[in-house]
């Protein structure tokens, strides 16, 4: 029986549209009801159109909470809703035994996954909605004594997702890489040649083992010293000069860097007051957006720059632990120490 059989009265357009509300486990279900749904739903057009209606959901249902947990040594990857205040986390399972298991990005729900088998490595990209995943090609780079640095993005002029990494050589030499997952491969980028200046106790760029933050086009490590910002930006594959921090008192130390929506986020804690300063990047400017008090739950500051981003409904933003906003105040979900947050999306590792 058709489409048109079953629901005479609705348009295309009506179907499309609702359709586009449902989550990612109710479509690939409906994926079954006929050929005509089953393309549409598999279309990129629709794909990229449920994941921006998910990604700007003011009630955050389709935002999850990828956490790795050890048990009995052994790596478990669980998930469940942001919003959710209960213990109880959906088992998700990976398509291959590992030892450990390193977190290295979430963008348009994919995961990038830095694998360790018997001491050989292997990054995955992983769609947890779909329980689709992908080995990445390997590279010499596997076999290189130390990854030093990781991200994981999307390049938006390309339309292309991007993987970065440090890895230094034998020989000393850190040399950076960059995987695209249009081609399937890594091309080895320039020597990272004020890496292997720095003392190992003083690197004045890059911090070690760090996963970068996506932002605006960018992947963004905070530097060892804890004076600025560094970026990769995933257009020109290229690593940028350190961004300038915002001016504080003598008495703010930095706690780090994050991000909200698509701006770049750092945070500071201001001693004399006991509070937490949240700053975002504005283009070339910084902006203090929030202030938290020593409990981290009620808000003292809230920029009006903000309102977008909850829209009446809730936000979220990442200090150490995801915190979830109401309008009114915070609410503490979850550590991030060995955590992440995705979007429920329809988008395939396996496919652009």
């Amino acid at each position: 029986m058709e489409t048109r059989d079953i629901y005479p009265s609705l348009s295309k357009e009506i179907i499309e549209e609702i359709l586009l509300r449902l989550p990612v486990k109710s479509l690939l279900r409906f994926r079954c009801v006929s050929k005509a749904w089953q393309s549409l739903i598999d279309s990129k057009r629709f794909i990229r159109t449920h994941l921006q209606n998910s990604a700007r959901n003011p009630s955050l249902a389709h935002h999850k909470v990828l956490l790795l947990k050890y048990v009995s040594s052994l790596p478990t990857l669980l998930q469940r809703s942001v919003l959710d205040s209960s213990d109880t986390h959906d088992a998700l399972e990976l398509e291959f035994p590992v030892d450990y298991i390193h977190i290295v990005g979430c963008c348009n729900g994919l995961v990038c996954l830095l694998l360790d088998r018997d001491r050989q490595r292997q990054f995955v990209l992983w769609n947890p909605s779909l329980r689709i995943s992908k080995k990445l090609s390997e590279t010499d780079m596997m076999s290189f004594f130390q990854f030093y640095c990781c991200g994981f993005g999307w390049d938006e002029s390309s339309g292309d997702y991007k993987v970065f990494a440090i890895a230094k050589r034998a020989s000393g030499k850190s040399i950076y890489w960059i995987y695209t997952l249009k081609s399937d491969s890594w091309k080895e980028s320039e020597e990272v040649k004020d890496w292997d200046s720095c003392k190992k106790e003083d690197r004045s760029r890059y911090g070690e083992s760090e996963m970068g933050v996506f932002a605006s086009g960018s992947l963004h490590w905070e530097t060892t010293d804890r004076r600025g910002v560094v970026a990769c930006d995933l257009k020109r594959e290229a690593l940028g000069a350190a961004v300038e921090l915002p001016e504080c008192s003598e008495c703010c130390r930095w706690q780090g860097i994050e991000v909200i929506g698509e701006c770049l986020m750092v945070y500071y804690w201001c001693e004399d007051s006991s509070c937490l300063d949240i700053w975002m990047k504005k283009k070339e400017s910084w902006e203090k957006v929030v202030v938290l008090d020593d409990h981290f739950f009620s808000p003292l500051y809230i920029s009006p720059t903000l309102a977008p981003f909850w829209s009446g409904g809730f936000f979220f933003i990442k200090i150490g632990n995801l915190l979830v906003f109401d309008g009114k105040r915070f609410r503490d979900v979850v550590s991030l120490k060995y955590a992440d947050v995705y979007i429920e999306s329809l988008v395939s590792p396996l496919e652009l």
